[in-house]
C-alpha cells in the first residue's frame, strides 16, 4: 500500500476524544488530503511551507529525488502519462511513492512494481466497463476531472455526485480531484460534497496550496450518521471504505 493511501485512510477515521483529565485529544486530521503539483525542488519547498499534505511531481525523472528530499515525510507522486518500466524503476529508486498515469499509454511493466502506488487517470468519457477493467490494477486512487456544475443554480448535480460514488465503489479506491486548473473552485462546501462522494484527495497547482489548505481546514468531518451507518454500496465513508484493507 502506498503512503498516499495510508494518509487517505487516516482522513477517513475520527480522532479519539480525550476523556476526563487524561491526555489531551490528538490534533484534528484534515478531512481531505491536499496535494500540491510541483515542477521542481523550489516549488516543493514552497508547497511544504504552505502546508501541503503530499506532493505531485511533474518534472523529468532525474529531478524526482530532490523533490522527495524537499518533501520530508510527505508522500510524493509523479505524473507521467506514458510511463515505461525503466521510468518506474527510476522513480522507485528516487523514493517516489505513487505514479499518476494513463492506462492506455503506460507499459504494463510500469505498474507492476509493488513499491509504487498506482493512480490511473479517468477521463470524462470512460465507461463502466473500462472502470471495472482498471479496478483489476488495484489502484491506490484514481484521478478525475472536477464534476461539472450542471444545475440552474450553478451547483453540483445529484447525478454528478452519484457517478463519483459509483466509480469509487467499482474501483474500491478513493478518487482524487484534479483541480490544477486555476479556474477550479476551491471552497469548503464543494470539497465536502466531493469528499462525501468518494473523493478525499484534492490536487492543486503549487501556487494555490495555501488557499487549498485553508479551504480544507474548514471542511467539517463526515456526519456521525455516515460514519456509523453501513452504506448500501460501500461500508463506512460514502464512495470508498477507509478500512477495507486493515488486515493487509
Amino acid at each position: 500500500m502506498s503512503r498516499l493511501r495510508e494518509l487517505v485512510r487516516r482522513t477517513a477515521r475520527p480522532r479519539p476524544q480525550a476523556i476526563g483529565f487524561g491526555r489531551e485529544a490528538e490534533p484534528a486530521q484534515p478531512a481531505i488530503v491536499g496535494v500540491a503539483l510541483v515542477d521542481g525542488e523550489a516549488e516543493a519547498q514552497a508547497a511544504v511551507g504552505a502546508g501541503a499534505g503530499a506532493l505531485l511531481y511533474a518534472g523529468p525523472t532525474d529531478g524526482a529525488a530532490r523533490v522527495v528530499s524537499a518533501a520530508g515525510a510527505r508522500p510524493v507522486g509523479c505524473v507521467l502519462a506514458g510511463a515505461t518500466g525503466d521510468d518506474a524503476d527510476a522513480l522507485v529508486e528516487a523514493g517516489i511513492d505513487f505514479l499518476v498515469f494513463d492506462d492506455r499509454l503506460t507499459e504494463a511493466a510500469a505498474v507492476a512494481s509493488p513499491h509504487l502506488g498506482r493512480v490511473p487517470q479517468l477521463g470524462e468519457e470512460v465507461d463502466e466497463a473500462s472502470v471495472r477493467a482498471i479496478a483489476m490494477l488495484e489502484p491506490d486512487a484514481a484521478l478525475i476531472e472536477p464534476p461539472p456544475v450542471t444545475t440552474e443554480g450553478g451547483r453540483l448535480s445529484a447525478r454528478a455526485l452519484a457517478t463519483m460514488r459509483r466509480r469509487s465503489a467499482l474501483l474500491r479506491a478513493p478518487l482524487a480531484i484534479d483541480a490544477r486548473d486555476d479556474s477550479s473552485v476551491i471552497e469548503p462546501g464543494t470539497l465536502a460534497a466531493w469528499r462525501d462522494s468518494g473523493a478525499p484527495i484534492l490536487i492543486v497547482a503549487s501556487g494555490r496550496t495555501e488557499e487549498a489548505v485553508l479551504a480544507v481546514a474548514s471542511v467539517p468531518p463526515p456526519p456521525e450518521r455516515e460514519r456509523g451507518r453501513a452504506d448500501a454500496l460501500l461500508p463506512g465513508l460514502p464512495g470508498w471504505s477507509g478500512g477495507e484493507d486493515d488486515d493487509d
